[in-house]
């Protein structure tokens, strides 16, 4: 059966994403003249839920509204969606609780992120994001930093993404595709080791 989901699409770009159940779509949009995280329900076709489009207070504890950036995604496991917002002058991660729909982590970015720059490690313990040029990862049991790996480019257009057993993860530039090695680990601090190194 073919469906039409009508909402707030608007004309900026951004990853289109299945949670893993099946059970909702999430995409940037535009709501209230406003770039928002959308999500809708599959089954019904309606939009379901409206995310980052609360007033916030900035950096310089002024009301503004946040502006979502071209990137979501669905936890493994269909519990958690992180998005990459930005406030103002700051940029963020933000994670929010599928059940509850509230907010449960705020990661710092740098700069702001690449569509497919964010990838949640096959289980859900680790979340890598593409921050200009290098890889943050982040501990999505406690929202701490893990690692940061370097790249040789400055910008990483080419997105990221985990190996299938979760060995891996692999980011690319305009001219390289570096590959490091994250399986070796100690009490959640990872030795890393890349492929170059080799």
């Amino acid at each position: 059966m073919t469906k039409i989901i009508k909402g707030p699409l608007g004309t900026g770009g951004g990853n289109l994403t299945y949670s893993p159940d099946g059970r909702y779509l999430a995409m940037v949009g535009r709501e209230k003249d406003n770039s928002c995280i959308c999500i809708w329900d599959v089954s019904t076709g309606n939009l379901h839920k409206v995310l980052a489009q609360e007033k916030e207070l900035n950096l310089h504890s002024e009301e503004v509204t946040p502006y979502a950036l071209p990137n979501v995604i669905f936890s493994p496991d269909g519990r958690h969606l992180a998005a990459a917002v930005r406030l103002d002058e700051a940029r963020f991660i933000k994670i929010w609780d599928v059940t509850t729909w509230k907010l449960v982590g705020i990661l710092p970015l740098r700069y702001g992120v690449y569509e497919n720059a964010m990838a949640y490690s096959p289980d859900g313990s680790y979340l890598a994001v593409i921050d200009e040029s290098s890889v943050k990862v982040w501990n999505t049991r406690n929202h701490l930093l893990a690692g940061t790996l370097p790249h040789p480019e400055k910008y990483l257009r080419r997105g990221i993404a985990y190996s299938p057993d979760g060995r891996y993860i692999a980011a690319g530039g305009e001219k390289y595709i570096k590959i490091w090695d994250v399986s070796e680990y100690d009490l959640g601090k990872f030795r890393w080791k890349s492929r170059s190194d080799e």
